[in-house]
């Protein structure tokens, strides 16, 4: 299978191959640069097709943008978990000093 994606400051298509499920509008890696420059760049896929003359590099991998808002959205409930948790302690703490202070006075 191959995959047409186009880079975010150029409208040019681009083949590449890929063994990955890809579709229209998703994020990929691709190699950029000579083969043995070690480059990457996230791309958005354009097109799919079963076969492009222009397809020699392969797709590193999809980028899976679902899965990192979903980790990021559990991040932040975490947060505000602890945040609460943190306020609740003080609350806590500060009643537990107006007891001892009554007792003590």
């Amino acid at each position: 299978m191959v995959v047409s994606v186009v880079f975010r400051d150029n409208p040019k298509k681009y083949d590449y191959l890929t063994d990955i499920e890809l579709r229209k509008g998703e994020l990929a890696v691709v190699p950029v640069g000579p083969p043995d420059a070690g480059a990457f760049e996230v791309v958005t896929v354009a097109a799919v097709k079963e076969f492009s003359i222009k397809a020699t590099a392969w797709v590193v991998q999809r980028v899976d943008v679902k899965g990192w808002r979903q980790r990021m959205k559990k991040r932040e409930q975490k947060e505000q978990e602890d945040d609460l948790d943190y306020m609740l302690g003080l609350e806590h703490e500060a009643e537990q000093e107006m007891i001892d202070a009554r007792r003590d006075w």
